[in-house]
């Protein structure tokens, strides 16, 4: 039973109610009907022997026909009986041969079953007033059954009728049970609008009042908590803890409804927090949440709840949620403003020093370049080489403070790559190294700043030539249109652009090194400053290009896109 749903259990209670009353009331009364008519037909066929006594001739015992005449009267059997017991005649099918022994009919007859027979026994009055034989009419004894199909004819209709009742009132008072089912499944997948209709004043009523309570509450929570997480994710960082917390005053204010807000930062002193008021019925009263993360105490938030304002255990949490979330943003604001701080004073630092080297790293230069054209010492030109990668070292800090400031801006041009790379190895002098181009652009041309790409090409093919081990040097330049794919290039995959692929031949990049490889002063697989690769990327983001490193069986792949556009679009 318990595993039945609880409708068909509800409707085999009702059935199982409505059934028994029924099902006894029949049994008795098919049993106390079958008596009464088994009594009415023994008197009524007592009654038609005696008539037949009557109408039988006085004095002597009836003949044959006398007792067919008798029989057509009554419409039974009759047999006459001699004063000894003995049948003189008879007529109909049932006509008995013998008393059916044990009767004793008294003056006014008896009554007796003889198997499915009715037997009705009467004395005959002789000529002399005595008894002069007795008369026997038989009839076949009314069983049960016509009574009893009538009788169960009408069970089975109260046992039909009791079983649509039943059914029809399991349905009614399932229903409710349903449509609470259903709302609350509503209510699981997030429709806080779901409510239930109380039909009347009773269990199921007050039910459905508790539950579209319960509805309300949590519809009202979760807007208080849509609320209070838009008023998070509305405070702004960049502007200073101050500002950040007239917008967190004004923004707990709407999401709680305060009528007030306080927020107050704890100083490098402690402070006393202020108590939370106790809450008179009628009147304004003050709550107090502390600003809190862990064992840092930031500040606490104290605001005054108007009179009518509904203010419960989840409102209080939910309080003392956004002031947890608030602590963490204070504290967040005061590490931007430092870092901020500290980028403005490394970068301000970065131009000094950058600005303070150029200028006597460009007198070295120059002195030495003097000198040497007059003495052939090649010390001299150690200097102007070293003083060269000194103003390329400078140049590149500058670059990189320049980017990260957001005050280097490429100029965009049409650029031919394939002579650009040319002028670019041979700026480098490396003769002894082969040397390979295949420019595979089909006339597409690039749109970036040409110096930039000119620096991005030099940085690269020079890092070939450093860590290639005199290898060969190969450089491919082919056209990606915005329909294809070219690994590492997501950035741009949406453009059309130029890849230019370089590649030596040398050990390679190992995968440890590989991984931060275009960091700031990541120091490259043999060494470096680590600012090469790092401007690189940043000078092509900017233009709207990427940089990345191919995987390759032997030596380094590094290739780099840049947005271009086709011949017949320029």
């Amino acid at each position: 039973m318990s595993r039945l749903p609880l409708r068909s259990r509800l409707f085999l209670a009702l059935a199982t109610v409505a059934l028994l009353p029924v099902v006894l009331f029949g049994v008795v009364a098919i049993v106390r009907v079958t008596a009464s008519t088994a009594e009415q037909q023994q008197s009524s066929l007592l009654n038609l022997a005696r008539l037949a006594a009557a109408e039988s001739p006085q004095g002597t015992l009836p003949d044959v026909t006398a007792a067919t005449r008798l029989a057509a009267l009554t419409g039974g059997s009759v047999t006459i009986f001699g004063i000894d017991g003995r049948a003189v005649a008879g007529s109909g099918p049932e006509a008995i041969a013998a008393l059916p022994s044990g009767l004793a009919p008294g003056p006014g007859g008896s009554t007796t079953r003889a198997g499915s027979l009715l037997v009705a026994v009467v004395p005959l009055v002789g000529a002399a007033g005595g008894q002069a034989g007795y008369l026997a009419l038989v009839q076949p004894q009314a069983g049960p059954a016509d009574v009893g199909v009538v009788l169960a004819v009408a069970l089975v209709v109260a046992v039909i009728w009791a079983v649509f009742l039943s059914f029809a009132l399991a349905r009614a008072l399932i229903q409710p049970l349903r449509e609470l089912t259903v709302t609350l499944d509503r209510l699981q997948a997030g429709d806080l609008s779901a409510r239930l209709v109380a039909p009347a004043d009773d269990e199921l009523g007050r039910l459905a009042n508790s539950h579209n309570r319960l509805a309300a509450a949590l519809d009202e929570r979760n807007r208080s908590l849509h609320q209070v997480l838009e008023a998070l994710a509305g405070l702004s960082q960049r502007e200073g803890p101050s500002a950040l917390v007239a917008d967190a005053e004004r923004a707990a204010a709407r999401a709680f409804g305060f009528r007030s807000v306080q927020i107050v930062l704890a100083g490098a002193e402690p402070a006393a927090v202020p108590t939370q008021d106790e809450r008179v019925p009628g009147e304004a009263f003050t709550v107090v949440a502390p600003l809190r993360l862990e064992d840092d105490d930031v500040g606490w938030l104290t605001a005054v709840v108007p009179p009518m304002q509904d203010w419960s255990a989840a409102d209080a949490d939910l309080l003392e949620l956004y002031g947890r979330q608030l602590a963490a943003a204070v504290r967040n604001t005061e590490l931007y403003q430092e870092t901020r701080s500290l980028s403005e004073l490394k970068s301000e630092f970065l131009r000094g020093v950058s600005h303070n080297l150029q200028t006597p790293l460009t007198s070295i230069r120059a002195f030495a370049e003097r000198l040497a054209d007059r003495d052939r010492d090649p010390a001299l030109r150690i200097i102007v080489e070293q003083a060269d990668r000194l103003s390329r070292l400078v140049g590149q800090l500058l670059t990189v403070s320049r980017l990260e400031a957001g005050t280097l801006r490429p100029r965009e041009e049409v650029v031919a790559l394939a002579p650009l790379v040319r002028r670019a190895w041979e700026s480098l002098a490396h003769d002894e190294i082969s040397f390979s181009l295949e420019d595979d652009a089909g006339g597409w041309l690039a749109l970036a700043d040409r110096d930039w790409v000119d620096q991005v090409v030099w940085a690269l093919l020079d890092n070939a030539v450093k860590h290639g081990g005199g290898t060969p040097v190969e450089l491919v330049i082919r056209a990606m249109p915005a329909s294809g794919t070219a690994a590492g290039s997501h950035a741009i995959a949406h453009r059309d652009r130029l890849v230019v692929v370089i590649r030596d031949h040398g050990p390679g990049i190992e995968p440890a090194v590989e991984a931060r490889l275009f960091d700031r002063f990541a120091p490259g697989p043999r060494g470096g400053t680590g600012l090469g690769l790092n401007v690189a990327r940043g000078l092509l983001n900017a233009m709207g290009g990427d940089i990345w490193v191919e995987p390759c069986d032997d030596g380094a792949v590094f290739a780099f896109a840049v947005p271009a556009e086709a011949p017949e679009e320029i």
